[in-house]
């Protein structure tokens, strides 16, 4: 596990990285979200990036912003991102801004074995 900040950690498995985001998902956590999901997508050969929100318990608009920079950055390198573990609020607002028309959305992170 490589500890970004207290709200933001990033784990490896045989699968990929996978960016966890702790607590309130919104624009304070722009850069350093942005920092760790640039260093994944620098350095890994996986097509697949996970964003695992499990532990958020808040998404803003800047937050659904982010993720859309993410996926249009992502696309060009011809990876996805799968967006993982959303409270029922969070994936409420997901629907509201139609991101399952979008993104990978799921209820578990089916890479979840992971390799620290």
């Amino acid at each position: 596990m490589i500890l970004v900040n207290d709200s933001i950690y990033i784990s490896q498995s045989d699968h990929g990285a996978t960016v966890h985001v702790k607590g309130r998902f919104n624009f304070k956590m722009h850069g350093k979200f942005w920092d760790a999901c640039l260093s994944i997508s620098n350095h890994s050969v996986e097509k697949i990036i996970i964003v695992d929100l499990s532990e958020a318990e808040y998404v803003d608009s800047s937050a659904l912003g982010m993720l859309l920079l993410l996926r249009d950055r992502l696309l060009k390198e011809n990876k996805e991102i799968h967006i993982v573990n959303s409270k029922q609020h969070i994936k409420e607002i997901f629907l509201s801004a139609n991101f399952h028309q979008l993104f990978h959305i799921s209820e578990e992170n089916k890479y979840l074995s992971t390799a620290d």
